[in-house]
């Protein structure tokens, strides 16, 4: 029976919501029963329009249809016009519950336009907003941070206001980590906000932390507050927050044995603590441990290849090569079929980059990614995923003539030219023009396209970038790599010539290191000449190995040109075969005379 309590009456809007919550929050579909209660809510309203107060359907039964609805998947667009109509005549003094139930469901059926975005926020700032807690606060920030964030400026600062006014007391991780990434989602920068929310962070207790809250509140800090770690020296106490509430999570997580971690929120866990150069070696072990769980196989807990590309990008950056979670990956990363690719480019460039960047010379897994990009469509790859592709193979010394010809004709495609002008930012064209003069790569038409974007990013290059556009004038200019007339740019670049020159004598000077393990000439003949020890070369489980990594630790660019640096590591292979033979009561003039050939160029 309904309203009108007669037999055929019809279910009052309450009961549709009711009826409607139970069938998909029980994860039973039933498109019928949706279709029939549809129309009669859509018969409701008919005969009690919004312009009718006393008898309009209340915000409570709005919201509870439209979550069903998204909840179930069901989008029949008569009742979602109806009910988004609805929804933008909120009456003042509307529960924000409400609003934020129906403002997130919305968004997630991907009805929340703008003009719609507007009525609900201002329905929500007509009343206090910190009235009735975190959570629907953060669920409506949340919701408008998916839609407009940037029509609704005044619901942020506002918003920023009302969470300082909420007691911590009232805060759980949940709605702390939901606030905190509304606002690094819409990109709203409140740094007053944040140390606040540094400060809820640390008075909740460890044993309350879940692991997707721990996740996505260490990713809303890290998209936000980079600044934070930049000016540490001016700010020493907010970059304390920051690092007390790091070191507070993560112990959170090793303490109590939290392994619910989803493989998306392993990455977005490591990828913080990267991102601000913090390094926790009990949680980094413990994610190793945790990510070892992921994989394709029947007993493996289910993963995505963006995943595998975030958790190794992570621990790439902070420098851990960790042997039984690169083995682990590897074999994940072979068996990952092509069509989990799905034209991503963009996580093989990952894959490649990280290996390289901790030294992993892993020849099946780059076989593996090889064939899985020549498989692509060119427009698979972005500009950032060739340069990080070039990258890695020459850090990895290994020129895979078939997949560089394939990402060289991407870059060539006339009509990616403008896409590939804005995707590449000054560090990813130096790392370009780097690695195609590592690499040798004699393509007259990929150094007019690579010198062309050098000439027109070098006004803004840093010092970390110039040292490797020398190397790439060396390489053109002194060991031939193509004829320098034929490029045409390069009068252009040679116009910088003192400022690149000035830039490589300084990182000489500074002694800085290269990220693939060659050193300035300053250092090479310490480098040559300095003891071999059993870390040479570390097994990374069955396929892969860690490189011997650079002397010190610098994060600088090599400022030695190719032929320096084969020299050096020439030198140091034949130095290596010598001391074996003497070992072995052996001696060879022909090694003893290359050695010294070699040691004089």
């Amino acid at each position: 029976e309904g309203e009108g309590g007669g037999q055929d009456a019809l279910p009052s809007p309450q009961a549709v919501a009711l009826i409607l919550n139970a069938f998909s929050r029980a994860g039973i579909p039933d498109p019928p029963l949706f279709s029939a209660m549809s129309l009669v809510v859509q018969s409701y309203l008919a005969e009690h329009p919004s312009s009718s107060p006393s008898s309009a359907m209340s915000p409570q039964a709005v919201s509870s249809i439209l979550n069903a609805c998204a909840n179930g998947g069901f989008k029949d667009p008569l009742l979602l016009d109806a009910l988004s109509k609805e929804a933008a005549a909120f009456p003042p003094g509307t529960s924000l519950q409400h609003i934020a139930c129906a403002a997130n469901a919305l968004v997630r059926l991907g009805r929340l336009d703008a003009s719609l975005t507007a009525s609900l926020a201002g329905a929500a700032r007509m009343g206090e907003l910190s009235r009735e807690g975190p959570l629907p606060l953060a669920l409506l920030l949340n919701a408008v941070a998916r839609s407009d964030p940037r029509g609704n400026p005044e619901l942020f600062r506002e918003g920023a206001l009302a969470a300082a006014r909420i007691p911590a007391a009232d805060f759980t991780p949940q709605s702390l980590a939901m606030l905190a990434n509304a606002y690094a989602k819409a990109g709203v920068r409140d740094h007053a906000l944040f140390r606040r929310l540094a400060d809820v962070g640390m008075s909740l207790a460890p044993e309350a932390w879940d692991e997707q809250s721990v996740a996505n509140l260490l990713n809303a800090f890290a998209k936000h507050s980079q600044a934070w770690a930049r000016h540490a020296s001016l700010a020493p106490e907010v970059w304390g927050k920051l690092v007390a509430l790091f070191r507070k999570l993560a112990a959170a997580c090793v303490d109590n044995r939290k392994t619910d971690f989803s493989s998306q929120g392993v990455a977005l866990v490591l990828n913080a603590f990267a991102k601000f150069g913090l390094r926790d070696a009990a949680l980094f072990a413990h994610l190793s441990q945790v990510a070892q769980r992921f994989g394709t196989r029947n007993f493996e807990l289910t993963c995505e290849v963006q995943d595998v590309a975030n958790i190794l990008n992570a621990f790439a950056k902070a420098g851990d090569a960790d042997a039984a979670l690169l083995a682990h990956m590897s074999r994940v990363t072979i068996e990952f079929g092509q069509t989990a690719y799905e034209q991503d480019g963009a996580s093989v460039g990952i894959i490649l980059n990280a290996l390289a960047r901790l030294r992993v010379r892993d020849l099946p897994v780059v076989t593996r990614l090889s064939a899985v990009a020549r498989g692509m469509e060119p427009s698979a790859f972005d500009a950032q995923a060739i340069a990080n592709c070039f990258h890695a193979l020459a850090l990895l010394g290994y020129k895979d003539s078939p997949l560089l010809d394939h990402l060289a004709a991407s870059l060539l495609r006339a009509r990616q030219a403008s896409f590939n002008s804005q995707d590449l930012n000054a560090q990813s064209i130096a790392n370009l023009a780097w690695a195609a003069a590592a690499l040798a790569l004699d393509d007259v038409a990929l150094h007019n396209w690579i010198a062309t974007r050098l000439a027109d990013a070098l006004p803004s290059m840093d010092a970390a970038c110039l040292p490797q556009v020398h190397q790439y004038l060396v390489a053109i200019e002194v060991e031939g790599l193509v004829p320098p007339e034929r490029i045409q740019a390069l009068p252009r670049i040679i116009a910088h010539r003192r400022n690149i020159e000035l830039a490589f004598r300084g990182a000489q000077k500074e002694g800085i290191m290269t990220s693939n393990g060659k050193t300035p000439p300053a250092d090479l003949e310490q480098f040559v000449l300095e003891p071999f020890s059993d870390g040479e070369s570390v097994r990374a489980g069955e396929s892969g190995q860690v490189l011997k990594p650079p002397p010190s630790g610098g994060g600088g660019h090599s400022a030695a040109s190719m032929l320096q640096s084969d020299v050096a590591y020439t030198l140091r292979g034949l130095l290596k075969q010598e001391q074996e033979l003497e070992a072995a009561g052996k001696r060879s003039a022909l090694l003893r005379l290359l050695v010294q050939g070699t040691g004089a160029v």
